[in-house]
């Protein structure tokens, strides 16, 4: 078995699919390509519904998706952010909460695709209020 076809195991399709000629065209490849980004985003979605239903707060999000704070802490998933804000500097939280933008709310929603607790944290007025919002929400 050649070292390619080791790495995918048995599945020959992913193997011919590498060939230049595997698409008679780039349009194939192009329609491919649109199926496969649709998938994912359908993933994406049925992912972050499931872990709102099993104790999402506790759940780290994959690496690329980590929120670094102006003072070096990381961010990896709902309950960190809700910790993190009971002990961050004034300084650090105001660079990421201000009138222009709120860090902590693009964050929950790129990440966990929860417009309505992002538009929570968004609408409220200081760390306090924000971490309530984390802890009541359903």
């Amino acid at each position: 078995m050649s070292e390619q076809n080791q790495e995918f195991g048995n599945d020959s399709t992913v193997i011919d699919m590498m060939r230049p000629d595997y698409f008679s065209d780039i349009e194939d490849h192009k329609k491919l390509v649109a199926k496969a980004q649709q998938a994912i985003k359908l993933t994406e979605k049925y992912l972050s519904q499931l872990a709102a239903k099993h104790g999402w707060m506790d759940q780290d999000v994959p690496s690329e998706r980590f929120l670094k704070l102006k003072n070096g802490m990381i961010v990896k998933c709902l309950r960190d952010l809700n910790t993190i804000l009971q002990f961050i500097d004034n300084d650090t939280f105001l660079f990421h909460v201000s009138p222009q933008k709120n860090d902590f709310a693009d964050w929950v929603f790129a990440t966990y695709k929860n417009k309505d607790l992002a538009i929570s944290i968004r609408k409220s007025k200081d760390r306090q209020e924000i971490i309530s919002v984390i802890e009541n929400m359903k």
